[in-house]
């Protein structure tokens, strides 16, 4: 046993180009695991001995790799940093006498961290924590041996939010004294999480491993199916040669198989991983929504597996993870959730009307314009211009406002919604992902008139006459200096085309 981590030399990194170009390294904090959960390896690998490296190591090592790869997050690598309070306090306050200004992110305990410390570390630059709850129900925290407070874990969860440190919270289903109530406590947790703007909640199916005390206690039960574990790792499909591997020795492969799980459905179980993840990614205030102010987002979910079962027959194993990933899934939720009495609450509709606006915007064809070229942002726009919305662009009226809607969420307040109409558009951050924005009524009108038909000039003789409340004589200055926030917003596009007649007039720079 290596009791002193600091003698092992740094990790030869130049031996390989893992952090050529990366944003992002990794440096081991430490070794082993006080605690004793009967579904983690950690502890019987390292036979609970558990060590850090010193705060004037990895300061050390930093800056080596500050220094050749310009590299300045860092992702320190062990399953329990925080069990010595003492050991991150000097680690914290090394990171902020050495302004450096470092970032990095750890994993912790949610019983061995508070306030005061998630503040020191806050300030010495952590910007994410991973915490593995794993367990929504008392009864199935002593039964693992965790013994988390799931209160207080969605304390430390709220807390982390408001001083701007990310979480990944991490829950796990499928253990076998497991109950569809210890399910639904888990899924509460996961909806907390889902409400804070920071966190992201994960919630994952037991992988067996090897060694470990759950492991031990049902080698003998172990299924082998076609999908598990995301800890296996499995691909949309696997050799058979593989697969010959894994079957015969179960006992090097355990994480490629199910434990027994007599009190629930496992199918149903495989489903609701499915739906959470994606539907958390996709619609999470809608989610968030429904589950604050209709019905839990558990008992949501078995009446929506009930309508996907009635709509989509069959789909099972690799084919329903598929399901969930394309936009059949997206359409087919959010017409079930327009028929269901959740639908009815005003927060739900307005979320809905949302996703759908963004949906429809993933899905617009771009524009194209022969001889066209795209006029470069803060370049002098031409009368002859032609501005065009871009294909994540999409224009959205709405009877309230969404943000209102969203910030009651997050408090887990009743949603007072602030009467419209109000109008927001679609923007993309990136590839097929949108967000809204919401702009004036005057952005509005611009975006929608702005279809590939009209010229700047079309535009400002269209739309001058709507800008009642600014002088005649202003107008057209108006419109666009629209147009060209339109442009820097991503909103639109401005393009010229190549073979317009330069002696034109129409061609001449806007205000010459």
């Amino acid at each position: 046993m290596i009791e002193d981590l600091d003698s092992l030399p740094s990790p030869a990194y130049h031996l390989t180009q893992e952090l050529r170009g990366a944003r992002t390294a990794a440096l081991e904090l430490g070794r082993g695991c006080p605690f004793a959960c009967t579904f983690c390896s950690t502890n019987d690998f390292f036979r609970r001995n558990f060590r850090l490296h010193s705060p004037e190591r990895l300061l050390h090592d930093m800056r080596a790799i500050a220094a050749e790869y310009q590299i300045r997050d860092f992702a320190l690598v062990h399953d329990m940093f925080t069990v010595d309070r003492r050991r991150v306090a000097a680690f914290c306050e090394g990171m902020i006498a050495s302004g450096e200004g470092f970032t990095w992110s750890c994993s912790a305990r949610t019983d061995c961290i508070d306030e005061a410390l998630l503040e020191l570390m806050a300030r010495s630059g952590c910007r994410s924590i991973f915490f593995g709850v794993e367990a929504g129900s008392r009864r199935m925290q002593k039964i693992i041996d965790k013994h988390l407070d799931p209160q207080r874990a969605e304390e430390i969860i709220d807390i982390a939010d408001r001083l701007g440190i990310r979480t990944t919270v991490s829950l796990i289903t499928g253990f076998p004294e497991e109950t569809w109530e210890d399910v639904r406590e888990t899924i509460r947790i996961f909806m907390h999480s889902a409400r804070c703007p920071l966190s992201n909640p994960q919630l994952n199916l037991l992988a067996p491993l090897a060694g470990t005390p759950i492991y031990l206690s049902h080698k003998q039960e172990l299924v082998l199916e076609e999908l598990c574990s995301d800890m296996s790792h499995q691909g949309r499909s696997q050799s058979e040669d593989d697969l010959e591997l894994i079957r015969n020795y179960p006992e090097i492969f355990p994480n490629f198989y199910l434990l027994p799980v007599p009190h629930l459905d496992r199918e149903a179980l495989f489903e609701l991983h499915e739906f959470t993840m994606m539907a958390v990614e996709r619609f999470r205030w809608l989610l968030s929504a429904i589950d604050q102010c209709a019905m839990s987002a558990f008992d949501f979910f078995l009446e929506w597996r009930e309508h996907r079962q009635g709509l989509r027959r069959g789909l099972k194993g690799s084919e329903l993870r598929q399901y969930y990933r394309t936009f059949d899934f997206r359409a087919d939720f959010l017409s079930f959730v327009q028929t269901h009495p959740a639908g009815r609450h005003e927060a739900v509709n307005v979320l809905v009307k949302c996703e759908e606006g963004m949906a429809a915007a993933t899905m617009r064809s771009a524009s194209t314009m022969p001889l066209a070229q795209e006029v470069d942002v803060g370049s002098a726009l031409w009368w002859s211009d032609i501005p065009v919305t871009k294909k994540s662009t999409r224009v959205i009226e709405l009877s309230c406002d969404i943000q209102g809607v969203i910030d009651a969420l997050k408090f887990r307040m009743s949603p007072a919604l602030v009467r419209g109409p109000f109008a927001y558009a679609t923007r993309e951050m990136s590839a097929g992902e949108c967000r809204l924005v919401k702009v004036s009524n005057w952005m509005a009108c611009l975006l929608r008139a702005c279809d590939g038909q009209r010229t700047v000039e079309d535009l400002v003789a269209q739309l001058s006459p709507n800008l009642s409340e600014v002088d005649e004589s202003l107008r057209g200055y108006v419109v666009t200096r629209l147009l060209q926030g339109a442009q820097g917003e991503g909103f639109i596009s401005i393009l010229r085309i190549s073979d317009a007649a330069t002696s034109s007039q129409s061609s001449l720079p806007v205000g010459e």
